[in-house]
Order: structure tokens, then C-alpha cells, then sequence
């Protein structure tokens, strides 16, 4: 991105990486504001819901930065553990007694 390619050169990594992480946020906003616009369109009987893809480690790894950034700010540590693979086990029947 060209931008980000300015940014690069103008700020240190610490700054460059408060900018994405503003711009993200931006885009969460804008992403709300529109789900208001939606609601005016519910209240009309005028929404037509649609499938949206996403991908829900990556809003979990938004969410975290997101509040490592505000703990950051305030002096404080964020620890944080994030499993991403687990195993079902199937429960024994007390029929097979």
C-alpha cells in the first residue's frame, strides 16, 4: 500500500503500528455506522439481511491488539492465551455398563 510505504519512512515502528491500529478501529466504526444504517432499514421493512464472511481468529487478534494497545497507554500489562485447536471427546454411555 502506498500510504503505509509513506508512513513507514516518516514514523518509527511503535508509531506506524498506533496508526493501523487507529485505522482498524476506524473501519469498526464505519462498520457500526453502517449497522445503523441497517437498522433504519429494518424499522422501514426494508432490510434484506445477506451472508457476511469472516473470520473470527482474526476479530479475536483485533480485539486483543485492540486492548493491548489501551493497556499499553496506561502503563499496564496484558497477558493474553488464545487456544486455536481443541479436541471434542465423545461422553461414554452408561448403557455400555
Amino acid at each position: 500500500m502506498f500510504l503505509e510505504s509513506i508512513l513507514s519512512e516518516l514514523l518509527s515502528a511503535d508509531q506506524l503500528e498506533t496508526v493501523r491500529m487507529v485505522i482498524s478501529q476506524l473501519n469498526l466504526l464505519l462498520s457500526l455506522v453502517n449497522g445503523v444504517i441497517d437498522i433504519g432499514a429494518i424499522e422501514q421493512n426494508k432490510f434484506e439481511p445477506k451472508p457476511v464472511m469472516f473470520k473470527p481468529l482474526e476479530v479475536i487478534h483485533f480485539i486483543k491488539a485492540m486492548f493491548q494497545m489501551q493497556a499499553q497507554i496506561s502503563g499496564t500489562t496484558l497477558n493474553s492465551l488464545i487456544v486455536t485447536s481443541y479436541s471434542i471427546k465423545k461422553a461414554e454411555s452408561k448403557s455400555e455398563n
